[in-house]
């Protein structure tokens, strides 16, 4: 680790590849990256460019370890179930390499000619392939979302217990929970303090969520795969000078010398 530059990268997924690739071509070695929360999870990154990217530091969003029924709903599609949606449909076609009957999706993004594919036979099964789509091992985004729909059904019925004479209203006025403006569902989010999966969800004097991120570490697996093993965290919500944890005895440092 002594040995290592040290490089903060606040960029995109798509900009870190444009500099990995300069950094390859340079034959650069031995960086150790501080990932920012937009590519510390990038998985994508690691199957061109793990050999640059072992050790590698990152803050992401928090992750929850399951979120009850969501794998079980996501692999349970069915071509009758999505080729009304030109996202799913595309998604479908692509991941099983064929033609959905009165799809909606036009075209593809591989080599091949969309047209010349031949139709999806119906037995296709997403329990029968890898894909990003139905990997719940990493739920970072899809918890903040999870919390997100939580949060406004809190809000919401909030607003429905509230009383006359002691609303959060002028005069101690409720909002009206059939007709109510957007401000006033944004005031009872941000006095919402609820549990989602084990995890208090609350915010500051600012109606500001509380910051709070995992701290990764970039590891290779045995296969060869990616493996985020979580080595801290920040938690904006401890006392000064106790926000960040670090366990550094399970952090892999990056091999090798510039």
């Amino acid at each position: 680790m002594a040995s290592s530059k040290v490089i903060i990268n606040f960029c995109s997924e798509s900009e870190m590849q444009g500099i990995l690739r300069e950094i390859r071509r340079r034959n650069i070695t031995g960086l150790q990256w501080i990932a920012s929360e937009a590519w510390a999870t990038a998985t994508l990154l690691w199957e061109k460019f793990g050999d640059l990217l072992t050790g590698t530091l990152g803050f992401a969003i928090q992750r929850a370890d399951m979120i009850p029924g969501l794998e079980e709903h996501l692999t349970s599609l069915r071509p009758s179930d999505i080729h009304k949606s030109a996202f799913l449909a595309e998604f479908w076609e692509e991941t099983f390499n064929c033609r959905l009957n009165g799809s909606v999706n036009s075209h593809s993004h591989g080599v091949d000619n969309y047209l010349d594919r031949l139709p999806c036979k119906g037995t296709e099964s997403l329990d029968d392939v890898y894909s990003p789509y139905s990997d719940v091992t990493q739920l970072r985004v899809s918890y903040n979302v999870y919390k997100a729909v939580y949060l406004v059904a809190h809000a919401l019925q909030d607003m429905s217990d509230c009383e006359g004479g002691k609303g959060p209203f002028s005069n101690g006025t409720c909002a009206d929970p059939k007709h109510f403006k957007p401000w006033q569902l944004i005031h009872y989010m941000r006095r919402a303090n609820f549990s989602a999966l084990g995890e208090e969800v609350n915010f500051d004097q600012n109606g500001d969520p509380i910051a709070y991120y995992d701290l990764v570490n970039w590891q290779r697996s045995p296969d060869g795969s990616l493996h985020l093993v979580k080595v801290g965290f920040y938690d904006a919500s401890s006392p000064a000078g106790y926000s960040l944890v670090i366990n550094d005895s399970v952090i892999q440092w990056p091999v090798g010398k510039q």
